[in-house]
Order: structure tokens, then sequence, then C-alpha cells
């Protein structure tokens, strides 16, 4: 057995395949690299949205009616030895979606910088419109254990507050209030509100408000109406449609364009709402939809893309040696083989250090230059030729073109 073991490793193919598997030490040591560097830019993606403004959920208009009911009790009461009663108050909230609502959103992407980590930002400009219906409301107050209002206000609620760029108003029929920032506790009384009076409220009334939003990646919203219709439109090219629901029309041109119209029937916002004003608000939180803005292939998927094709181009690589070993009659040593298989490594490295400052193609250019320049000079030295050393190089240099297809 040891005798065999021997005759492989002195044996030319034999001893060129331990070459090739000792190369997959450094090229997993790359790809770790590889690995590290992309964390390192998904770190600086959210230092960025700390200090702009993190992803972005919209959820809202509703309409939050906190109102005080009233009861009597019976209890036992020792003193007297007979049973009383007593009235008993209790806090109560009801969450009201709007009837019809309309949201449009113009989104502009901007590029901000952490290192040499570029990092997709956006504002947004935000139209809200629609229907507000107070059949729900009449409802609340025409409840036999109802005793008073304490307060009724609209809601808008964000997932990162920092992101409002201005103070919005909104137009409620005739009459425009400024939003104060502040709403419910159930959700740490994020987002902005408009506190109304009952008068304000006990009839159809027209509402409008508009306002812009700042985040990073992302831009979602949950369908707070009955009938809920989005339109998102931005400049940016690769937009990645998320959420419960897919738009019902979009367009990808210069750029994309995007509708949602959603109905309670399919979001059953009603009772959605009922839960969060019971404090089970994870249920409507959850049921969203938007865009995220991404890079569809980002360098270090593309440079990660390329290690794992390491092994077969080396294979090739050293494929292409041993015939020249053959048409040349000379002797390449393992070692020589380990040479090469090194510098083949270096290539990997280049790419993802060039990549990390210039555009992908231009570093995989330089990557290839570099590591086919080094080779053939090499080349030129095993081979004791100068033109089968430039033909062992412009070889390797359209194996790199095929790796890039």
């Amino acid at each position: 057995m040891l005798s065999f073991i021997k005759n492989i490793i002195r044996s030319k193919p034999g001893s060129v395949t331990i070459v090739a598997l000792l190369l997959l030490i450094p090229l997993a040591l790359i790809e770790s690299k590889i690995s590290e560097r992309s964390q390192f830019h998904d770190k600086a993606v959210a230092e960025v949205s700390h200090s702009w403004t993190g992803a972005q959920t919209v959820m809202g208009p509703v309409m939050v009616i906190e109102y005080e009911t009233v009861s009597e009790e019976s209890y036992w009461s020792k003193t007297e030895e007979k049973f009383l009663t007593r009235t008993k108050y209790s806090d109560q909230t009801a969450i009201l979606p709007m009837n019809q609502l309309r949201i449009n959103a113009r989104i502009d992407t901007q590029k901000r910088y952490r290192g040499i980590h570029e990092v997709q930002v956006y504002t947004s400009a935000v139209t809200l419109n629609g229907e507000y219906q107070p059949n729900e409301l009449k409802r609340v107050l025409e409840r036999q254990d109802f005793h008073q209002t304490r307060q009724i206000y609209l809601w808008i609620n964000v997932s990162d507050q920092r992101g409002f760029a201005d103070i919005p108003a909104l137009t409620w029929g005739s009459s425009r209030f400024q939003f104060s920032p502040g709403g419910h506790t159930l959700l740490q009384e994020h987002g902005l509100k408009v506190v109304l009076q009952t008068e304000d409220v006990l009839e159809p009334i027209l509402f409008e408000s508009q306002f812009s939003l700042k985040g990073t990646l992302l831009l979602n919203v949950v369908p707070t109406g009955r009938t809920t219709e989005l339109n998102l439109a931005s400049a940016w090219p690769h937009p990645k449609f998320v959420g419960q629901y897919l738009p019902t029309t979009r367009t990808l041109d210069n750029g994309f364009s995007a509708r949602w119209q959603i109905t309670e029937l399919a979001t059953n916002i009603g009772r959605d709402l009922s839960n969060c004003a019971t404090g089970k608000c994870d249920a409507l939180l959850s049921n969203h939809f938007g865009v995220e803005l991404i890079e569809p292939v980002d360098m270090y998927l593309m440079t990660e893309r390329a290690v794992k094709y390491a092994l077969l181009f080396v294979g090739l690589v050293f494929a292409l040696v041993m015939a020249g070993e053959i048409n040349r009659a000379v002797e390449v040593h393992p070692i020589q083989y380990l040479m090469i298989g090194v510098g083949l490594s270096i290539f990997y490295l280049l790419l993802v250090a060039t990549s990390e400052h210039i555009k992908f193609e231009y570093a995989y250019v330089i990557a290839t230059t570099m590591c086919s320049a080094l080779l053939t000079y090499y080349g030129t030295h095993i081979f004791q030729s100068r033109s089968v050393g430039f033909g062992f190089g412009g070889v390797i240099t359209m194996l790199f073109g095929l790796l890039f297809v």
C-alpha cells in the first residue's frame, strides 16, 4: 500500500493532482476574505442607515379613538354583609381604517459612502389622499357602555421617525391642520398625528397630506384602507417588489413604476386593526408590501462566483502545462505547477481588491492583465521559448475571458 502511494506521488498526474488539491487551501482563504469584505459592506450599510434613516414601513393614516366605558358591577361588602353595586370605568381604544386610501410616492435615490463602501439611500415624496366614512366611529359612540371620548386623532405610523424631512400638513375637508409627533402607545408612539374634535369626524370627509420621507433600500406600506391603491415610481433600474402582494401593473423602462390595488377582502384590515387596538399588532405590521432598491449582482457576489470555478480553472491550466511539456519535451517540476497555481490564485485577490474601488468590469480587466502577464513571463522560462510562453499566456487570457462570460 505504501509503495502504491509512493508511485502515485512520483508520477506526474499524481503529483499534479496533489498540488491542485493543496491549492484548495489558499482558494478557501481567499473565499473567506471575500465573505469578510462582504460583511464589512453590510456593516457599512447598517452604519449609514443608523446615521441617515433605516428601511421604512408606512402604516396609515388610521383613525384612533381613545374612549372610556362605564359599567356597573356587584361586590360583597363584609361590613354591611350584603351585595353592593359600584361603577367601573375602563379605558378603550378603537383603530379604524379609511374607506378609500390612495398613496403616490416618487423615490429619488442618492449615494452615501462609508469608507470605500457605497450605500444607496432615498428620499421619497409621498402623497396620501382618500375618503373617510364615520360609520364605525358612530357604532363606537352608540355603544351602551360608552361614557366619553378621551381623544380622537388621525395617525400615520412609520418605522423610523427620523425619516420625516419636513412637518407635513393635513387637509381635512375644508380645514387644514399641522401634524405633531406622537401616536398610540401600542407602537411606542411612533409617527405623526392630528388631534381632531368629535364634530370633525361625524361626517364623510375627503383628506390629503403630503410629506417627504427618507429611508435606506426599502420602502413598505401597510394597507390601512378598505380599498388601498399604491403608486410607486423611481429612476432606480433594479426594483425588487416585496411583501404580501405583488403589483397589479408594473413598468421597467429607465427606472420603474408600479401600481397596487388591494381591497379589505385580501387584507382583512378591520380584523388586524381591531387586534392591534388590544395590543396584538404583529399581524398588522407584517401585512405590508412595497419595493426594495437592490443591486441585483454586486461585486462581492460576482467575485465569489468566480472563485467557485477556481479549481476547474486551475485544472484546465495544469492540463495546458502538461500539453506544453509533451510538445516541448521539457520537464515541469511539481513546485513549478504550484507556483502557477499560486499565480492563478492571486487573480482573485486582485479582483476583490480592485473591484472595491472601481467598476467590476475594469477590475476584472486589470486583474486578468496582471495575472496573464505574470504567467506569460513565467511560461517563457518554463518552456524555454518566448513564443510558447506568449501562447501560454494568450490561452490563459482566453480562459479568463470565458470565466467572465
